[in-house]
């Protein structure tokens, strides 16, 4: 196995500094179903329903349950309600959400997106 040790990214025009594309990345991050199956994704060991939302497991865990999750979820069926993912749960492994509606009900019925970012 090789290592390589870079200081600076360049695409011959503009140069950066590694740190700021390694803490700038998501660690994670997805697209779920309706029915929580994983329609594409990074860092996801698997994806599944909780009844009012998703649960999400990385496949390489964060390096403590201190990070920041930005989920949003896709269109709603019903164009009458805004709605909100909230996180209700995190962990190195993991996090669950639930889909909510503007009226407070769950509403995990067309699925969601989620980023995660860590230092």
């Amino acid at each position: 196995m090789s290592t390589l040790i870079v200081e600076n990214i360049s695409d011959g025009t503009s140069t950066i500094g590694i740190t700021s594309t390694s803490k700038g990345s998501a660690k994670a991050w997805g697209s779920i179903a309706a029915n929580g199956s994983l329609n594409a994704g990074y860092n996801v060991g698997s994806t599944a329903t909780t009844g009012s939302g998703f649960s999400v497991t990385y496949t390489t865990p964060m390096s403590s349950s201190d990070y920041a999750i930005v989920g949003t979820p896709n269109n709603g069926s019903n164009s009458s309600f805004n709605y909100a993912v909230e996180i209700v749960a995190q962990s190195t492994t993991g996090f669950e959400c639930w889909v909510r509606r503007s009226d407070g009900n769950a509403a995990p019925n067309d699925g969601m997106m989620f980023a995660v970012f860590e230092n």
